[in-house]
């Protein structure tokens, strides 16, 4: 989630400045550092948005856009993906030169450019997803509901799939489990912990469903269920860093009501 976004014109001002959780930092100390760390990046010929990784699990992102017109610089956690991060502030940068880029350098007040601040929060909300235990127990539910309707149809597919020569095929009817847990459960480590839930029925299914199965040794079959295990933890946590790649975590509510709080005495 993003904490603050900051936007610095390149006479050195900032312009605007968007809190979503409550920042005691001065504005002015923050251009300063800004300014500096900007002019840096020009001298070194540092282009496209860079990250830094600061304390208490805190990253800066910054960059100038391609005209060196505008400074943008964001204060967020280290929870979310940089690279999702440095494309969410990318948009910004250019939604905000849109809007105001024949104003960037005139002297202007800072209430000019409140109006950015919908558009502004429609960008950061919309890669915004919830990773909670409802989400958790969704990713759960929905994945064992896959292994019921695996277990429905799993013994006829087998059987048209084992008369043909795509028989290696039959693996592909494993994979909705997992990847119905990485993409409700939004992360790697829920999408693995999911996964790993619902392959405990998928143990008596396969015995019940396939009485062969109940003949094999049982290092044979100790064997094909690693196998499994290990294909359901792997797509389990690739889908959940798919979703990590596109999707922000959410801000707290208490932490998102104080950042209101504040936002409404910085306007003031």
């Amino acid at each position: 989630m993003f904490h603050t976004i900051y936007l610095i014109n390149e006479a050195g001002i900032c312009i605007y400045e968007r809190h979503y959780v409550e920042n005691k930092l001065d504005p002015d100390l923050v251009t300063g550092f800004m300014n500096a760390v900007g002019s840096f990046a020009k001298e070194a010929f540092l282009s496209g948005l860079q990250s830094m990784e600061l304390e208490d699990n805190k990253r800066l992102i910054y960059g100038i856009d391609s005209k060196n017109r505008l400074l943008a610089a964001a204060l967020a956690d280290q929870v979310d993906h940089p690279k999702l991060q440095e494309r969410i502030l990318q948009q910004v940068i250019e939604a905000f030169l849109h809007d105001y880029e024949q104003t960037l350098n005139d002297v202007v007040k800072p209430k000019v450019y409140e109006g950015f601040t919908e558009k502004l929060d429609k960008i950061i909300k919309r890669r915004v997803r919830k990773r909670g235990k409802l989400q958790f127990g969704l990713a759960c539910g929905l994945s064992l509901l896959c292994v019921f309707l695996l277990g429905v149809f799993m013994s006829p597919l087998l059987d048209v799939l084992n008369n043909t020569p795509y028989s290696i095929l039959a693996i592909f009817i494993f994979i909705p489990p997992p990847l119905v847990s990485g993409l409700v459960a939004g992360n790697r480590k829920n999408g693995i912990i999911a996964s790993t839930i619902t392959l405990i029925p998928l143990i008596p299914l396969l015995l019940t469903s396939e009485p062969r199965y109940l003949g094999l040794l049982f290092i044979t079959f100790v064997i094909m269920l690693l196998m499994i295990g290990s294909l359901y933890v792997t797509l389990g946590m690739l889908t959940g860093f798919l979703i990590e790649r596109f999707y922000l975590y959410p801000i707290p509510a208490n932490l998102e009501k104080k950042a209101e709080k504040h936002q409404k005495i910085k306007s003031t």
